[in-house]
């Protein structure tokens, strides 16, 4: 590399610093002028247009760069985060493990190779890589996001709650996080609530005890007090007989009929 295309590689790396990504572009696109084939300008040129959200450009400069057959593991991972971004998870996820297979403690290509397997919908997959992310660095949010929302997905979700917390710890302000966290730990309140109240109405059956007592208790006393008047001697028993049976049973229909309508009120509630 001349002393001329040292300048301006300079030059757009120091512009790349401070984000001005169409600065950069002009010095990368002056070297590329003299100098197609070279893999580190391409590499610089493709995150320039990253940064100007020239995704297209940017995967044709990664595209040249891999194709000279050098990529080291960062090049295949930034490609594959492009295709991430341009909605292409299948070839993204191939980039990725292009640069794992080079690297296999990569942090960014296992963030990158959770993400596709999530948007893949591979999510216990997703959860294994994310949880070798975390273990190669703790620190950093991105595994642990990954891996909470790899959690959430399974419905694992006092796992995910532990994550997202981290998460939040690592980086207050990671809006999403503290959201998820609200969503599940909102969620999980409710079912206990939930769990309570189901166990409530299949087995204590309080609501419905003025019911037993003061109809079905009662019904079955005359019934019983019916069929043992044969035995009394004196009065009229036939009628006595007739008419405590028969209260009795009006009684217990009407206790039978309170209990069925309460089941159907509870069946017919909508659940969330």
């Amino acid at each position: 590399m001349d002393a001329e295309t040292e300048k301006h590689l300079s030059a757009a790396r120091e512009k790349l610093d401070r984000e001005d990504f169409a600065g950069a572009l002009r010095h990368l696109k002056k070297i590329r002028e003299v100098d197609a084939n070279t893999v580190e300008v391409l590499h610089e040129m493709a995150f320039a247009y990253l940064g100007i959200d020239d995704l297209d450009d940017a995967l044709l400069c990664y595209d040249a760069a891999v194709g000279l057959g050098n990529a080291d593991a960062d090049l295949w991972n930034d490609r594959g985060f492009t295709l991430l971004e341009m909605g292409r998870p299948e070839e993204g996820l191939e980039s990725v493990q292009k640069a794992l297979e080079l690297d296999p403690r990569h942090y960014a290509s296992l963030c990158n190779l959770a993400r596709a397997q999530l948007e893949l919908g591979r999510n216990e997959d997703a959860l294994k890589t994310a949880d070798k992310a975390v273990e190669l660095n703790p620190l950093e949010e991105d595994g642990v996001f990954l891996k909470a929302e790899a959690a959430r997905r399974l419905e694992r979700r006092e796992e995910a709650i532990a994550a997202y917390k981290k998460v939040q710890k690592v980086n207050p302000h990671n809006l999403q996080a503290g959201y998820r966290l609200e969503q599940l730990e909102q969620y999980m309140r409710m079912n206990k609530v939930r769990r309570w109240e189901s166990f409530w109405e299949r087995w204590s059956g309080l609501e419905r005890l003025p019911f037993v007592i003061g109809f079905l208790l009662p019904g079955i006393l005359l019934v019983a007090l019916g069929a043992l008047v044969p035995t009394i001697k004196g009065g009229n028993i036939m009628l006595f007989r007739a008419i405590s049976i028969s209260v009795g049973i009006i009684l217990i229909l009407i206790s039978a009929a309170v209990m069925m309508s309460g089941r159907g009120k509870k069946a017919d509630r909508p659940r969330s």
